[in-house]
């Protein structure tokens, strides 16, 4: 039987009891010009077919473009679960505290 361990609390995860969740990151490099040329036109055909020609399978057998520089995957139980689609970055609720100019 494989055992499921939740990534960020560290509670073993009962699948017969618990769903289990699994969150995919993927981080990928962006150009500025988001694929268009000065004049708005969409870059040529040729730097196409060279991303197309230097796509490489990874472990687990899918394609992924050399722009992708990070992929990564994570178990969460039902509580962390909750907590990360409330927050996904973890950014932190910045509190407004009125304080006087002295």
């Amino acid at each position: 039987m494989i055992h499921y361990t939740c990534d960020r609390c560290r509670k073993v995860i009962e699948t017969e009891h618990e769903t289990r969740y699994v969150v995919r990151i993927e981080v990928q490099a962006t150009g500025e010009n988001g694929g268009f040329d000065q004049d708005g036109e969409l870059v040529q055909l040729k730097a196409i077919e060279d991303i197309i020609d230097q796509l490489e399978c990874d472990g687990d057998g899918e394609m992924i473009s050399p722009e992708i520089l990070t992929r990564r995957e994570f178990d969460l139980c039902s509580k962390c679960y909750a907590a990360y689609v409330q927050n996904p970055l973890a950014i932190e609720a910045q509190s407004h505290l009125g304080f006087s100019n002295n």
